[in-house]
């Protein structure tokens, strides 16, 4: 058992406030993602190094990350079941078809 500590966002912070959080690090990763195409060098040029735009890439998925497990800390007691294990199971297949498309060629 996991004792909540002083100023825990699990604890101290509403579901809407996570929802909030996880929404915006979610649009920001995806705003780095595309950055990082146009570091790639597509045509559209911009003012980011390949290296920094990973970097912020990294940094975006750290804060989903982040958002998402105290949002799943949350939401766990009102599930009937194991969030993680469902996260797991449901990756698993979308690796599978992933895979599946690939090899397929679509």
């Amino acid at each position: 058992m996991t004792i909540p500590m002083p100023n825990d966002p699990v604890e101290a912070v509403d579901r809407r406030a996570k929802l909030e959080q996880l929404a915006e690090e979610c649009c920001e990763l995806g705003k780095a993602c595309m950055k990082l195409i146009r570091a790639e060098g597509n045509g559209n040029p911009c003012n980011a190094t390949f290296e920094e735009a990973a970097d912020k890439v990294v940094e975006e998925w750290s804060d989903v990350l982040v958002a998402g497990e105290y949002l799943m800390a949350m939401l766990q007691p009102d599930c009937r079941y194991d969030i993680s294990a469902r996260v797991e199971e449901i990756a698993e297949g979308k690796i599978k078809r992933w895979q599946e498309r690939v090899r397929d060629g679509g």
